[in-house]
């Protein structure tokens, strides 16, 4: 009914809006999509940055701790003192069985 009253220049002008219109919607949906996602590289790689800090911190604690009960005999108490002086589990030590198959000839 509108459409009728309507001239067709000024149909076509409308039409033509609207489309303008919805693409420039789309262009702003996928800009804000590309800030989105750059945001969330930039703080996936500052909590990269803060856990290789802290991982360089803790390697440059064990070591000094692994210098300071050197004077330990067993690599195991070594371990354990560090591991407890960083306030890390202790890591039981593990038996290693090996076995050996024998030959069908031996067992018989």
């Amino acid at each position: 009914m509108v459409n009728a009253l309507l001239k067709p220049e000024v149909r076509a002008w409308l039409g033509r809006g609207l489309f303008v219109v919805i693409l420039l919607l789309i262009l702003l949906g996928e800009a804000w999509w590309v800030v989105a996602q750059q945001q969330g590289l930039r703080n996936a790689a500052a909590e990269y940055a803060r856990l290789l800090q802290q991982q360089r911190q803790a390697q440059a604690k064990w070591s000094q701790l692994v210098l300071e009960y050197e004077h330990l005999s067993a690599p195991v108490m070594l371990e354990k003192r560090a591991r407890k002086a960083l306030g890390m589990a202790y890591r039981p030590p593990v038996q290693t069985i090996t076995l050996y198959p024998q030959a069908v000839d031996e067992v018989e």
